[in-house]
């Protein structure tokens, strides 16, 4: 089991090149559809734990091409009962439905891709492994741009 290593300021992510859990839902809000991609930034204490960094994407980040990507935006951090979504649902407040595109984990890169919050950093790689319906691949990818564009470096 990865645990932060205390003291040091080091996530889980970094502590022994951990993984961590990730996953990708589809949002279809009121003002039109988008991914969510959310990445655990430690191991959630509870599924209201909003231990999620969270990025808006127009394209499925777990369905990105070979050197495809797609322009992102960081959002507030979801919680993490979203990791384990298993069927659509409808959101309170009017803000629209999602429903699960894939589930998986991830960690930072061999570079150290993380912050001291433990999401990645713009142009550090981290990597991914999906499973969708697809099946599972592992990916690796990188926040371009200021963290404005999400790229799959990985061939």
């Amino acid at each position: 089991m990865e645990r932060a290593s205390h003291g040091q300021g080091r996530t889980d992510a970094e502590a022994g090149g951990g993984w961590l859990p990730a996953a990708v839902i589809e949002h279809d809000a009121p003002g039109g559809r988008h991914f969510d991609l959310l990445l655990a930034v430690r191991r959630p204490a509870g599924p209201d734990d909003r231990a999620c960094a969270t990025w808006r994407c127009e394209a499925d980040p777990s369905a990105l091409p070979a050197g495809g990507g797609c322009v992102t935006e960081p959002i507030d951090d979801h919680r993490a009962e979203y990791l384990s979504l298993r069927g659509p649902r409808e959101l309170s407040g009017g803000r629209g439905s999602v429903r699960p595109v894939a589930n998986g984990r991830w960690r930072a890169g061999a570079t150290g891709a993380a912050h001291a919050t433990g999401a990645p950093r713009a142009d550090h790689a981290f990597e991914v492994e999906w499973t969708t319906a697809r099946g599972t691949q592992r990916t690796t990818l990188r926040f371009a741009a200021g963290g404005r564009e999400l790229r799959r470096t990985d061939r």
